[in-house]
């Protein structure tokens, strides 16, 4: 286990779905990631190939190619939202998660890539443009955001 990630209070899980193919290792840190999230009331989003609901309130947004931010409205919906930073995981099977890095690091997020909640693996070029770390150290730093007394509002989960 690594150092805590430290995570300002508006940061955004991405899920880049279908997460139902990807490996057990990965699946298992995606569930945690997301149920930190949950317990956190952190904004979260999941990003689709396919139309569907999710068990959890976290809003789906589908996309209609590999590029999340270009084929979606997501960019003004995390920038209505006042996120700056956004955590990704989950599947890079058609080179959506790669995208997805690229274009956020392009429109000035910070981005974090939870390199064990991706498969296959991240993109090469993703050091570039992500702190990779381990889903464990990006729960540490959740719960490190989580225990701080937060004087200002927090983005509702279903903001997004």
């Amino acid at each position: 286990m690594g150092q805590p990630v430290r995570l300002p209070q508006d940061t955004a899980l991405v899920i880049i779905e279908p997460v139902d193919q990807l490996d057990a290792a990965a699946a298992v840190a995606v569930a945690g990631l997301l149920a930190g999230w949950r317990d956190a009331d952190m904004p979260r989003v999941r990003i689709s190939a396919a139309d569907g609901t999710r068990e959890g309130g976290e809003p789906v947004i589908r996309r209609s190619s590999p590029s999340v931010f270009g084929s979606t409205a997501l960019d003004s919906r995390l920038t209505a939202a006042g996120i700056t930073t956004l955590v990704f995981c989950g599947s890079n099977h058609d080179g959506a998660l790669g995208a997805a890095l690229r274009e956020a690091a392009e429109r000035g997020y910070r981005v974090v890539v939870a390199g064990d909640g991706c498969a296959p693996a991240a993109p090469d070029d993703f050091a570039a443009r992500a702190k990779l770390a381990a889903a464990v150290d990006i729960l540490n730093g959740l719960a490190l955001l989580a225990a701080r007394k937060r004087p200002w509002p927090t983005v509702p989960a279903k903001s997004l």
